[in-house]
């Protein structure tokens, strides 16, 4: 269903699962387990990308129809929402820097996936969106939720409300990604992009995230948080060590005073 690969700091997950990447709990739970290896590893940073056509679908809706029939298939497919919000707010919440790789269609489920990363990074082929109000049905995995913290309430709004699927260009210019990049140019800058947040401090990157979590039970916790990484980051001996070679750096670059 998945691939892991590591390469030094930065690891690959790629999505395998035919025909769409639907996400069920088998998908769900391959997922949390690289995650979770990923971490183990002590990687700085995490792509998820798909091997098919598609990005992800989100659900199988030939499975979901027969399922939604019956109060025990409800209840089967409610569980499986619930793991995915279990597995989101996993990845969300990880001490590495998490990149959705998107080609192809990133739609429903799979979309809160990218959602659920903290970049979002999608070839101009990409079809992407929340359409699940199409169907008489909602994000209900987070993307009611995350989408509005992302583009703002309004355009979370009109895009879930309306259950438009957009292009990459627009999906950009709406917000939904942080990147549109011609696809034959994606693999390449991806890379690139995934090579330089390799070389930030790991423990300032993870210290970091925790304030932004922290942040969204309100600005007080918000605060609190940052006071107590800021003071643990003081006494770091990594940061200790690059705080001294910036000061090494700027006493290199003055001028030499001229005598004579």
């Amino acid at each position: 269903m998945i691939k892991t690969e590591i390469n030094g700091a930065v690891a690959e997950i790629s999505l395998n699962a035919a025909p769409v990447n639907a996400l069920g709990i088998g998908l769900i739970e391959n997922l949390k387990n690289a995650v979770a290896q990923v971490e183990t590893a002590g990687c700085s940073v995490l792509v998820i990308k798909s091997g098919l056509r598609v990005y992800s679908a989100g659900a199988d809706l030939k499975s979901m129809a027969d399922l939604i029939r019956t109060k025990a298939g409800q209840r089967q497919m409610l569980d499986n929402v619930r793991a995915m919000h279990v597995f989101f707010d996993m990845l969300e919440a990880a001490p590495f820097v998490s990149i959705a790789k998107i080609r192809g269609t990133a739609v429903g489920g799979g979309y809160e996936l990218a959602l659920a990363c903290d970049f979002r990074i999608a070839s101009d082929q990409s079809m992407i969106g929340l359409p699940e109000v199409n169907l008489g049905l909602l994000p209900g995995a987070g993307g009611t939720q995350r989408l509005p913290r992302l583009v703002g309430e309004a355009a979370a709004r009109r895009l879930i409300l309306s259950g438009s699927v957009l292009p990459g260009p627009e999906a950009l210019i709406a917000g939904l990604v942080d990147h549109c990049i011609a696809d034959a140019e994606l693999d390449e800058f991806v890379q690139a992009f995934a090579a330089k947040l390799s070389n930030q401090p790991p423990h300032a990157i993870a210290a970091a995230k925790r304030c932004i979590l922290a942040g969204r039970k309100g600005m007080e916790q918000g605060a609190a948080q940052e006071l107590s990484e800021t003071l643990a980051l003081y006494g770091n001996e990594i940061t200790l060590g690059l705080v001294d070679r910036q000061l090494e750096k700027g006493r290199q670059k003055k001028p030499v005073p001229q005598t004579g």
